[in-house]
């Protein structure tokens, strides 16, 4: 072979050497529809709006750019598992583009107008979705109303990408399932830790922190909300029971039931909370008029009991590193003249790990009646009751137990509607009589402080009051965790009005890094991709 040959093979060689590196170092996230300066993963969703406002960029782009996330990391990827199915692209692509063409028009629904969003409840056929709550009996059925909440946001201009995946019913599954697994979803993963990110509503919190969507909606009974918050770097607002209507929410209990919202700031969660009560605006200085005209002096905060309500929920889960965060956070707060009359108490309760408040007996009996009144309305399922939802589970072992044999926890729970509502008024005595309100009254506080993931969330569900989760740090693996408030029932505004300031004042959210992975990842398992 001639020299000159040689050297020209060595050359081109060399130069696709090169150029191979350049292309599997690129980062596949990089926006296909949208300008590149825009980071899904970090910006907010009232830059989104000002953004849509601004005809910098539109409701069809924005869409698009969320659908091809979803694609690229949620069974390929990273494999997150988080969405459970989406709405045809035909109907999403004509929904933005109707939304657009409006604010073209002039008209202006909401301040979330033309921004999509997730949710895990009831939706008519008309969006094309089926609502299946992960169970593999209802895998074809469909319900012919939308959750109250769901039509409130489509009033407001809100575009419905599809169903995140959850803990299948609302975490009623009982066993040893993990708490974000579902028959039809798999396990959902979370971008920071590659585990499972706490459930029930474990979907949608992964949906948001890993830039699938800017908002999505859960539901809460005791924790689902807070917990995957907490493991997420998420802001959410377990609000006050019956301040939302459950209407179309999977009722585990009507009595703790409450549908809730994942977010990136507490602006977010401001904004759809006025667009559920029926206060609608259209600016970021609109809500700031209605929500956040609040400063420290304004809130008294209390840290509750830090021999119990310090400690996580299992004990194998103890880390110093949260409570040296929560420590710090604890003198940040009540330090500062700025902040004055913010204080720590030590208030008794009753002793959580010997004398729970009830909940979970009354949660875990109530279905046989809620379910027997829900599943009637669910078209294209034989099943109508719990009961029949049992056999056909047994029936199906192998889809709808793909983890092992498991049984439903209540149904061999039988108790009468006295028993039930004697263990409501055990549970009103030990977390508002003698418990959370007691606590607030007594030393006239508006909030109490524990780590997000402690039995608060059971004493809270049982005294119906707002819960706030707050990002504030992470595991040494990486794994974030939450701060958690509770306060009086009925005051989800000061609530929010305490999570604004807080995240004016300390650190940022953690960002999922993994989700930047680059093409070469995929040439590994994708558990280890993001790490290198």
């Amino acid at each position: 072979m001639p020299a000159t040959s040689r050297i020209w093979q060595l050359a081109f060689g060399f130069i696709g050497t090169i150029v191979l590196a350049i292309w599997l170092r690129v980062d596949v996230h990089e926006n296909a529809y949208l300008p590149r300066s825009i980071d899904l993963l970090t910006i907010e969703t009232h830059d989104l709006s000002n953004l849509l406002i601004n005809s910098t960029i539109t409701s069809i782009q924005l869409v698009q750019e969320y659908l091809r996330r979803v694609e690229l990391d949620n069974i390929h990827g990273l494999q997150l598992r988080t969405v459970l199915n989406l709405s045809p692209l035909e109907n999403i692509i004509t929904t933005a583009n109707m939304l657009d063409q409006e604010r073209l028009n002039g008209r202006v629904r909401s301040s979330l107008h033309g921004l999509p969003v997730f949710d895990n409840m009831a939706t008519n056929s008309s969006f094309g979705l089926t609502t299946t709550f992960g169970a593999y009996a209802f895998q074809n059925a469909t319900i012919p109303y939308d959750a109250f909440i769901v039509k409130k946001m489509c009033e407001a201009g809100l575009i419905i990408l599809g169903k995140t995946n959850l803990a299948e019913l609302g975490g009623f599954k009982y066993g040893s399932l993990s708490p974000g697994w579902s028959a039809l979803g798999g396990e959902t993963i979370s971008p920071y830790d590659n585990k499972q990110p706490c459930g029930s509503s474990s979907g949608s919190a992964v949906a948001v922190a890993s830039g699938f969507a800017p908002l999505a909606l859960g539901t809460e009974a005791s924790g689902s909300l807070s917990c995957p918050a907490s493991f997420t770097s998420l802001y959410t607002l377990r609000p006050s029971t019956g301040l939302f209507s459950r209407g179309g929410i999977l009722p585990i209990s009507s009595t703790f039931d409450t549908p809730g919202i994942f977010a990136r700031s507490p602006w977010e969660i401001a904004s759809l909370m006025l667009i559920t009560t029926g206060q609608q605006t259209t600016s970021r200085r609109q809500i700031s008029l209605a929500v956040f005209s609040a400063s420290w002096k304004d809130i008294r905060i209390g840290f509750a009991d830090r021999k119990w309500y310090w400690e996580p929920l299992n004990s194998e889960n103890k880390k110093p590193e949260e409570n040296l965060r929560l420590s710090k956070t604890y003198h940040s707060l009540g330090s500062a003249e700025s902040r004055s009359q913010s204080l720590s108490i030590y208030w008794e309760i009753i002793h959580p790990q010997s004398s729970r408040c009830g909940t979970r007996e009354a949660m875990y009996m109530h279905p046989n009646k809620t379910f027997s009144e829900y599943f009637p309305t669910m078209i294209g399922t034989p099943v109508k009751d719990l009961a029949e939802l049992v056999a056909f589970n047994h029936s199906h072992e192998k889809l709808a137990f793909a983890e092992g044999r498991v049984v439903y926890y209540s149904s061999s729970i039988r108790h009468t509607e006295l028993e039930y509502q004697a263990l409501l008024v055990q549970a009103q005595d030990k977390a508002v009589l003698r418990g959370i309100e007691h606590a607030l009254e007594t030393n006239n506080l508006d909030f109490l402080l524990t780590p997000a993931r402690s039995y608060m969330s059971i004493y809270s569900t049982c005294a119906k009051s707002p819960v706030g989760t707050i990002p504030l740090g992470k595991y040494l693996s990486g794994k974030p965790f939450g701060l958690g408030l509770v306060g009086r029932r009925f005051e989800d505004k000061k609530m929010l009005q305490m999570m604004d300031l807080y995240e004016k004042t300390f650190h940022p959210r953690i960002i999922p890094e993994r989700m930047r992975w680059k093409r070469y990842d995929m040439l590994l398992p994708a558990r280890y991709r993001g790490y290198f």
